[in-house]
């Protein structure tokens, strides 16, 4: 591989998998491979990917992955109820535990009276992949239309007996 200068990352220039590519001698989708766990690629080759991402200070770029994969690891946590201290100590679990399995948490505050729908507009221009409402105050018709609109909805509390319907 050769040895060119470091080419410095700025806030307005970003490395891509195609110039780590070039530089290690493979193919876009190696690169792709390498940063995809479970993925196969040679030992070989993934230190030459390495080697030259550590070069270019590459980090793989979520939102392109998303638009591939057409899942953005996003989960929504929708909540009435923030000013409660325990719902924050929930909420700590819930974030990290979804931070463990590579899911990324979007909060939804509807504090204050604020509109579900405009939540669920939120919700969708995101793409989440799912969403955990946690709130027993919330009105049903809320995870509702997250199922009609396609969103997988888990009630964390409250309303047993009315299951959502997709």
């Amino acid at each position: 591989m050769a040895k060119p200068k470091k080419r410095r990352v700025t806030a307005d220039r970003r490395a891509t998998a195609k110039e780590v590519a070039k530089l290690a001698g493979v193919s876009v989708s190696a690169v792709s491979r390498t940063f995809t766990e479970g993925a196969s690629v040679s030992p070989q080759t993934r230190e030459k990917v390495l080697t030259a991402t550590r070069m270019v200070g590459y980090t793989p770029n979520a939102l392109a992955r998303s638009l591939m994969t057409k899942r953005t690891e996003l989960i929504g946590l929708v909540c009435d109820n923030f000013d409660n201290p325990l719902f924050m100590e929930i909420f700590d679990l819930f974030t990290r535990r979804l931070q463990q399995y590579g899911r990324r948490p979007l909060l939804a505050n509807l504090s204050g009276g604020i509109r579900t729908d405009g939540a669920l507009a939120m919700l969708q221009q995101y793409s989440v992949d799912g969403v955990i409402v946690a709130s027993s105050t919330l009105p049903p018709q809320f995870a509702e239309s997250c199922a009609e609109a396609g969103i997988p909805v888990v009630q964390a509390f409250g309303r047993p007996g009315n299951p959502v319907r997709a």
